[in-house]
Formats: structure tokens, sequence, C-alpha cells
């Protein structure tokens, strides 16, 4: 047991080493998990409200959600018919 020990001392390799590797790796691998995880939860925010999209064509006039829509071209056809 002794001669293994010396001999992976002379390699430059211990036990201790081996832990600190493992270590590191299984760190390196939670950090990794987190910042996987924080990308799918701010992906899965941000498309579910997909502001950007337009289901009828920017055709506001005949629009039937028009009332909820904060898109400026709706925006723009709300205040247009407050003033008519």
């Amino acid at each position: 047991m002794k001669l293994r020990e010396q001999d992976l001392q002379q390699q430059g390799l211990s036990k201790s080493g081996r832990r600190d590797f493992l270590l590191g790796l299984v760190r390196i691998s939670a950090l990794g998990g987190i910042v996987i995880a924080g990308y799918v939860i701010k992906k899965q925010r941000t498309s579910g409200s997909e502001p950007d999209r337009c289901p009828n064509g920017h055709l506001c006039r005949n629009c039937a959600i028009v009332g909820k829509c904060n898109l400026p071209a709706a925006l723009s056809a709300k205040r247009d018919a407050e003033r008519i």
C-alpha cells in the first residue's frame, strides 16, 4: 500500500489530489446545471407572452383582440377609434 502511495506521489498524484479534482468536477457540473436551468426558465417566461407577434397581420380594425393588444399599431388604432 505504501509503495502505491509513493508511486502516486512521484507522479504528482495523490488521494487528496484526485479528491480535489473530483470535487472540482462536481462543482463545475453543478454550476453548469444551474446556468442551464436559469436559461430554460428565462426562455419559458419570455416565450409565453411573445409581445412582438401579431396574429392578425397588423390589421387592427377588424381584430378581435385589439382591446388587449399593446403593439404600436393597435395603440394607434385605439386612439383613432376614440376620436371617431
